[in-house]
């Protein structure tokens, strides 16, 4: 065991390299003075002061994983802190020491998440003895003897405790308290002594106070006293609710039986943590990280690389991101969005974004304070690196990566309520508009713009480095303000353009020969160096250049960069659509350049939905109508434009929508020209009350436009769902105090919407619009493909891409629509690239109808090859040629109506669900496995699968469980064959209770809504299977096919034996068959299982063998043949 010192001062280790260097039985030595160090981790660990505990101060926060003992020292935590945590499993032993609380009372001094505390004659002193001050949650334990603290709090928690002092004790979620000796407890003014809560249990020996409210609370709990002094000698209140018991000594309480519960008491405050985020799970973020973090925690970064890669790049945060290392060694890849309000830090890192994304993207009044932090620009170069709109950002000795032979690494501030605060750092492009402000303190920039009423003000020395993109330094414009301290270059001749703002330089600094050129409009106000400077007006003190550059050569006035922040898919969809600046990652769009086209006939364009363009054009007019009144002066029939749009994935919805925002737009319903799109992760946060916030931001954003909610159905769900309820009550309550300003259109799958409309009572009364969106046919779908490879200038044969795509898509599983065809093209042009490719081919235009029959199934020669191979595969079957002539006629069938589908006949593609009769070991499953394949190379089906299920898949226990599980299990088979094994047991005859009978329910309207998307199955016994069809009037009419399968006769289930046995082995196979028949033959008929005897007779031969094996010793050839004396052996019956 060693001592090792640690003192103030420069001698010695610090505390960090002492821990490092400590084993678990050194001691680690603190000499008296205040110690202030960077949060600690301890594994195992000993840290003791001297002597008196108020003479050596820690001043950090402790996060105990291991096992931790304190002895002789105080402390303390740091602001907005815990002084000590434990992880789950942790332990700390606390002797003699104090421990003091966040200064700002925000946070427990100590926060236990699950780990064994021991304090034993310590004292723990809080901000505010009112509040928690020991926080234990569940699973954790608290033992204290000798003790002093203010508030004890227990959740899901125990505690063994001695002579312990508390302000009071609160207990709840099935805590448990016990107190031996004295327990004396002196609550504030305003609270408890003790609060029980949910089945929690507490047992004091001597409870005492001397002062403060003698009341205690005991919720649905069990609260013990064996003795009570009370204050004066007063007796102890207890208010009992709920299920609750009480035991005390007679008359030293007041008991007020079962009343109302008060109000809750307030919560503890939760106790950051920090949350590491490893190098080994650099990609994993969602999984690895995620589920551990709530507000207010830090993310803690060893030096490495780090994906966002499952939060497609982009990560709102409301937590803090730390490195630990040097800062270029630590890279985030992704983009980072602080949350609605939020405040947050990021330090010691560097921030690399994908393409189209923004380094920062700050909006909705948030506070980002960024630290030694690297921001880099996403590869393009087109988007800012910082965006940042109505929030602020603070940029402390950090770098915007920038060019200076391009516009690169930009920052961009828009709107008065917006603010960049930055010291000691490169700023880049900086762009200031729309009334936005920037204080500079130290910071060296390329360019500084401020436009539309903004200011920027520059303290202690702005350093400017030139640029060879042909840009002025400085430029303010539009009343605009521009104030340097000091300006330093080392270029011979920066330009500044002021057009009716202010700029005012106080000093300058430049290289011999060099200075500032100044163009001003002539309603400019610019001073430098204390002189004002007029129009095209050259500062004195420093040599110019002789003349003024020409107009190309000064640069024109500088655009801010309107960039998408990046986010979401449809914000990067399409140039067509581009977002304009203030897009947020969940798209946010403006209306393209210049003038476009009537959206009405756009829509009017569109393949397929009749019926919606019906809705459209009748709603559209009716807002016409109104327009004209209202500009006539008359009074407009009241309109409430908010609609619902349902339909399919990939039916138009959200075309439709932004074709009909246009619309309003120009028939001025909505004010602006604005639509923004988003789905649940836009509008439902993590915490309750942060919903609200995130939707009212969304809301106002999108105020005087339309609001677009795809998959609105997700709002809904069964269980906990108060958050997403919390939004939808705001935006109702925004679509009835703004009924004039917004239009709001949610959008989702039929069925699924019906659950979110029954949200709320007043939800469908407020959306009285209803659009609904069919499936496209096939021929739709194909007219939409065709059309798509027109427009991206590929040439194919149309008869033959409008076949290839129709017989794909009727026999597809998928039924995404437009979305299905767009896919289709997708691999239908990368087939085609691999031919170009490969064969060297120069025609890059030509899809091929090679092309077209491998993306549409593949190989059809190889097909029809696998397909025959099929054929000689159910021949070589034992028996059963009944069954194989039929599935040869129907295979006959099949191919001729998949060749006359191909030739656009226009027949309605056959039913072809069958039933299998006949008894067990037939060969029933066998048979659907060579059917599911058959009718896959015969482009019937789109998989060659079987999913095969019985009545325990398919059946539940309650009520709408089996229509659950049937549902399931057909969606699962779709596309391929489900092959249901003794179906008749799902109709039990003489009773209507038994949940089958919804199975069967389900399979009616499945069976016959999708016959041409799956093959159904139903096998069982011959008479069974007749009592099965006849459960529903509709079943036969739905299931046409029907093949039994005849018993297997003795000497096929001999040959079955042979068949099995003769794969391995080799032996007398006319002795063996000669046996297995007489035994099989000699069986009752009740006993007679067709293939499945054959199987198991054939395992009993097998056995036989190898237990002759051994006892034999036998090896090489003669251990693989079966001796006749071991055939013989079973030609009696064992029995």
């Amino acid at each position: 065991m060693a001592v090792i010192r640690v003192n103030q001062g420069h001698r010695g280790p610090t505390l960090l390299e002492a821990l490092q260097r400590a084993t678990g039985a050194d001691t680690v030595l603190l000499g008296e003075g205040v110690h202030v160090v960077d949060p600690v981790y301890v594994g195992s660990a000993r840290i003791a002061g001297r002597g008196d505990p108020e003479r050596t101060v820690l001043q950090t926060r402790i996060e105990v994983r291991g096992a931790l003992r304190l002895e002789d020292l105080t402390l303390r935590a740091p602001h907005f802190d815990n002084a000590l945590q434990l992880a789950d499993g942790a332990r700390a032993e606390l002797r003699n020491v104090v421990i003091q609380g966040d200064p700002a009372a925000k946070y427990p001094a100590i926060y236990d998440e699950g780990g064994a505390l021991v304090l034993r004659g310590c004292t723990v002193r809080s901000g505010d003895e009112r509040e928690a001050a020991v926080f234990a949650k569940a699973g954790a334990t608290v033992e204290a003897d000798g003790t002093a603290m203010p508030v004890l709090r227990l959740e899901g928690a125990t505690a063994n405790l001695a002579d312990v002092r508390c302000a009071a004790i609160m207990a709840a979620d099935r805590s448990r308290v016990t107190a031996t000796g004295t327990t004396r407890l002196a609550p504030a003014a305003d609270r408890r002594c003790l609060v029980l809560q949910n089945e929690s249990v507490a047992v004091l020996q001597h409870l005492r106070q001397d002062e403060g409210p003698f009341e205690a609370l005991c919720e649905d709990s069990f609260l013990q006293l064996d003795a009570i002094d009370g204050p004066e000698g007063r007796r102890l209140t207890v208010i009992r609710t709920g299920a609750s018991t009480l035991r005390a000594p007679e008359g030293s309480v007041t008991d007020t039986g079962a009343v109302p519960a008060p109000p809750p008491e307030p919560e503890a405050p939760r106790a950051p943590k920090v949350v590491p985020w490893r190098a080994a799970d650099a990609r994993r973020f969602a999984e690895a990280v995620a589920p551990a973090l709530a507000p207010g925690d830090t993310v803690l970064m060893e030096e490495g690389e780090y994906f966002l890669e499952d939060h497609d790049g982009l990560l709102r945060i409301g937590v803090d991101l730390a490195g630990r290392g040097r800062v270029e060694a630590t890279v985030l890849h992704g983009s980072l969005a602080p949350m609605a309000g939020g405040e947050v830090a990021i330090s010691n890192l560097t921030i690399r974004p994908p393409e189209g994304r923004n380094a920062l993207y700050a909006t909705e009044s948030a506070t980002t304070t960024l630290t030694n932090v690297v921001l880099e620009t996403e590869p393009t170069g087109e988007y800012p690196a910082i965006y940042a709109e109505a929030s602020t950002v603070r940029l402390l000795d950090s770098e915007v990566v920038c060019g200076t032979d391009s516009i690169s690494g930009v920052v961009t501030l828009i709107g008065a309520g917006t603010r960049l605060e930055a010291r000691g750092s490169l700023v880049g492009w900086l762009q200031a508009t729309e009334g936005a402000a920037a204080s500079l303190d130290d910071c060296s920039a390329v360019q500084i713009c401020a436009i539309g009423g903004s200011t920027v003000e520059s303290t202690n020395g702005l350093t400017l480095y030139g640029n060879e993109a042909g840009q002025r330094a400085v430029y303010a414009a539009g009343g605009s303000t521009a104030r340097f301290e000091r300006i330093a270059t080392e270029d011979a001749g920066l330009e500044l353009g002021a057009e009716a703002s202010t700029v005012i330089v106080d000093r300058v600094e430049a290289p011999e020969g060099g200075g500032i050129r100044v163009v001003d409009d002539g309603d400019a106000h610019v001073e430098v160096a204390g002189e004002p400077v007029g129009a095209e007006e050259e500062p004195a003190g420093d040599e110019l250049a002789e003349e003024e550059p020409a107009a190309d050569e000064t640069g024109a006035a500088p655009e801010p960069v309107r960039a998408r922040p990046g986010g979401g898919e449809e914000a990067q969809a399409a140039e067509s659509a581009a977002p304009e600046a203030g897009a947020e990652f969940s798209g946010d769009h403006a209306s393209p350049e210049g003038e476009a086209e009537d959206p009405l006939a756009e829509i009017g364009r569109l393949t397929g939905l009749a019926r919606v363009k019906e809705q459209i054009e009748s709603f559209t007019r009716m807002v016409e109508f109104n327009q004209r009144r209202r500009r006539q002066g008359l009074k407009t029939t009241d309109l409430t434009m908010h609609s619902v749009f349902l339909g399919n994935p990939g039916t138009g919805k959200t075309t439709v929508a932004r074709l009909l925002q246009q619309a309003l737009y120009r028939a001025g319903a909505v004010a602006r020209d604005k639509l923004v799109e988003v789905q649940r992760r836009d509008l439902v946060a993590e915490h309750l009350g942060e919903s609200a916030n995130l939707t009212q931001a969304v809301l106002e954003r999108a105020r005087g436009g339309v609001l677009f909610i795809d998959e609105a159905y997700s709002l809904y769900q069964e269980r906990n769902n108060e958050f997403a309820q919390e939004a939808v009550d705001t935006i109702l309550t925004f679509m009835e105090n703004n009924r004039d300003e917004i239009v709001v259109i949610f959008a989702g799958y039929t069925d699924r919407m019906q659950d979110f409309l029954q949200m709320n009572p007043g939800l469908q009364s407020r959306i009285p619009n209803r659009f609904d969106f069919e499936d496209y046919s096939a021929e739709e779908v194909a007219e939409i493909g065709y059309r798509q490879l027109l427009d991206e200038e590929y040439r194919v044969d149309e008869d033959e891409y409008r076949r290839a795509v129709m017989a794909e898509y009727r026999r597809s599983n998928d039924r995404s629509n437009g979305r299905w065809v767009r896919n289709f093209n997708e691999r239908l042009v990368k087939q085609m690239a691999r031919r170009v490719v490969d064969g060297d081919d120069e025609d890059t235009q030509t899809i091929t109808a090679a092309d077209l029959a491998e993306t549409a199934g593949g190989d059809t020669a190889r097909k029809a090859e696998s397909a025959e191979e099929l054929l000689q595969e159910l021949d070589g079957l034992v028996g059963l040629e009944p069954v194989k002539s039929w599935v040869r006629d129907l295979t006959r069938e099949a191919e001729a109506n998949a060749r006359l589908a191909q030739l656009g006949a226009g027949l309605e593609r056959p039913t072809y669900h069958m039933v299998f009769t006949g008894n067990p070991g037939t060969g029933k499953t066998t048979v659907a496995d060579i059917i599911a394949r058959l009718f896959y190379n015969l482009g019937i089906l789109a998989t060659p699968t079987v999913k095969v299920v019985d009545r325990s898949d398919l059946v539940g226990a309650f009520i709408g469980h089996s229509e659950r599980n049937t549902t399931k299990a057909i969606d699962e088979a779709m596309g391929g064959v489900l092959f249901v094994d003794e179906a008749y047991q799902l109709h039990v005859e003489g009773t209507t209770n038994d949940f089958g009978r919804m199975a069967i329910e389900t399979f009616m309207t499945r069976l016959e809504n999708d016959r041409d998307r799956f093959v159904a199955i139903f096998a069982g016994y011959t008479d069974e299977m007749d009592a099965f069809l006849g459960a529903n009037p509709g079943l036969r009419s739905r299931i046409p096919l029907r093949i039994e399968f005849p018993d297997y006769t003795p000497e096929e289930v001999a040959r079955i034996v042979v068949v099995r046995l003769a794969r391995v082995w080799r032996f007398d196979e006319a002795l063996l068959a000669g046996i297995a028949a007489g035994r099989y033959a000699s069986l009752p008929e009740a006993e007679r299982s067709n293939g499945r005897w054959a199987r198991n007779f054939a395992q009993e031969v097998e056995k036989a063998h190898k237990r002759w094996l051994v006892e034999n010793d036998a090896t090489g050839d003669e251990a693989m043949r079966i001796r006749d004396a071991v055939i013989r052996g079973f030609e009696a019956d064992p029995a």
